[in-house]
């Protein structure tokens, strides 16, 4: 994933649409695995998709410290976005 990535640092303004990655994401569509990790971190978060109720609306709380691993069990029910509910 680091590959792709563009590294934090001072813009450039003769490059304004060139930014610094955020977030990377892998998407195993084979394993049915959404992995992800912060540019902040160096902890890959991973989901396996199997685990997951698509039935109900979840999410995820990526402000809890120590996110490592397989979080397929952390999710935690929520409201639908406005835009999803039918």
């Amino acid at each position: 994933m680091w590959n792709a990535a563009q590294p934090f640092g001072t813009p450039d303004p003769a490059r304004p649409n060139i930014s610094a990655t955020i977030w990377r994401t892998l998407t195993d569509l084979t394993n049915r695995v959404y992995a992800f990790e912060s540019s902040c971190s160096p902890d890959v978060v991973w989901t396996r998709l199997d685990a997951l109720d698509f039935e109900r609306a979840a999410r995820l709380d990526l402000s809890v410290e120590g996110l490592v691993g397989d979080v397929s069990d952390r999710y935690e029910p929520a409201e639908p976005f406005g835009f999803a509910s039918a």
